[in-house]
């Protein structure tokens, strides 16, 4: 087993109580099933290289119609910080009233990049990056998970 431990005199908790699960676990643990797909919000974050992609991808695979967008997407070319308000506004609030999103974030155009996160109505949308927390302003009610690693 993996052990976290921040360094000295890091204001970051220690993670003790790891729950490996397997990917097809996730969804029942997250309180999914039985739920009607669509206009769900789930929210990965964690640190640098932590895997947030991979587990984002996983999850992806086991909720049929889920869509993923990355922090890093909203945020290039724009703020390392400030992109939190960009992606409740015009990303997660359209996702939860079930409206389709074409968004294209602030630093895109004037640094030539196309294209558009775009996201059809209806679909559970799977936010993935370092801060992507942040985010839960935006998204209601909010379920905690803590730390959990996949299997």
């Amino acid at each position: 087993m993996v052990r976290m431990k921040p360094p000295e005199g890091s204001a970051e908790p220690v993670i003790t109580n790891w729950q490996r699960l397997s990917v097809r676990e996730l969804p029942e643990r997250l309180g999914l099933p039985g739920r009607e797909a669509g206009n769900r919000v789930i929210l990965v974050d964690g640190r640098s290289a932590g895997g947030k992609t991979t587990l984002a991808g996983r999850l992806q695979m086991v909720l049929p119609g889920s869509m993923v967008v990355h922090t890093d997407d909203v945020a290039w070319n724009f703020s390392i910080l400030g992109w939190d308000s960009e992606l409740i506004e015009n990303v997660i609030r359209p996702v939860r009233r079930n409206e389709p999103v074409r968004y294209q974030p602030p630093g895109w155009a004037p640094n030539g990049r196309g294209g558009a996160i775009t996201i059809e109505s209806d679909r559970d949308l799977i936010v993935e990056g370092v801060g992507a927390g942040r985010a839960n302003r935006g998204v209601g009610p909010c379920r905690r998970l803590g730390a959990i690693r996949l299997r």
